[in-house]
């Protein structure tokens, strides 16, 4: 929670579940994000540059920007 941001490097997965309650954003930058919630992402913005996959039903709020894949599963 707070005004902290989120940084995925690497080539691994990371998931993304529950809700989050930080503001400074998520970044994509190598590798898969899985967010599982809608409410996953926090409430900034998402760089996605990588490939972010939602798996879940409902709708996110977050602006979505980069270069990256959108894959939604769920």
């Amino acid at each position: 929670s707070g005004s902290g941001q989120v940084v995925k490097s690497g080539d691994e997965t990371l998931t993304l579940s529950g809700s989050n309650t930080y503001t400074g954003g998520t970044t994509i930058n190598d590798g898969t994000l899985i967010a599982t919630s809608v409410d996953a992402l926090g409430s900034g913005d998402v760089t996605d540059n990588a490939v972010l996959e939602l798996n879940t039903g409902g709708d996110f709020d977050n602006a979505i920007s980069g270069s990256g894949q959108v894959v939604k599963s769920g």
